[in-house]
């Protein structure tokens, strides 16, 4: 929150903000972000889908939820695995991998300044991963445990 928030109020965007803490949800608005402790799966999918792009620290739920919606990214890593999956987006030129305040203004200027380069490298990636429909191939190979 000490990273994000300074930067994202000073946005004249509209931002949203899920803390991803589960329990009690509590929503507050700061400048023209909404904060939440926790999104609901439709409202997720929704702030997803409707989103010009994510900020996340780069966990594999939401790395994946970023191809499948087609967004732009700038990851926060906090973990090592979380480090990973942000390299990789950022090799792809899907993403922008910051570590503080400062880089993630940069990161948030690049990425509106060169909105349609990023669009167009994460949309070619979505394109490319749905080429192999992963659900049913889990389902498949599943089934076959289980048989």
């Amino acid at each position: 929150m000490k990273t994000l928030l300074p930067v994202l109020e000073k946005l004249r965007t509209k931002c949203i903000i899920s803390l991803g803490t589960p329990g009690k949800k509590v929503t507050t608005k700061m400048g023209n972000c909404e904060l939440h402790t926790w999104l609901s799966p439709q409202e997720r999918q929704e702030a997803m889908k409707n989103a010009k792009f994510v900020i996340f620290s780069g966990g594999h739920a939401t790395c994946f939820e970023t191809i499948k919606y087609a967004k732009p990214s700038i990851c926060i890593p906090t973990q090592p695995e979380q480090l990973g999956n942000a390299a990789k987006l950022q090799d792809l030129n899907c993403a922008i991998t910051v570590k503080n305040k400062s880089q993630l203004e940069k990161a948030v200027a690049k990425l509106e300044k060169a909105q349609e380069f990023y669009d167009r490298n994460v949309l070619a990636l979505n394109e490319f991963s749905n080429k192999f429909k992963g659900l049913d191939r889990a389902v498949t190979i599943i089934e076959t445990l289980i048989d």
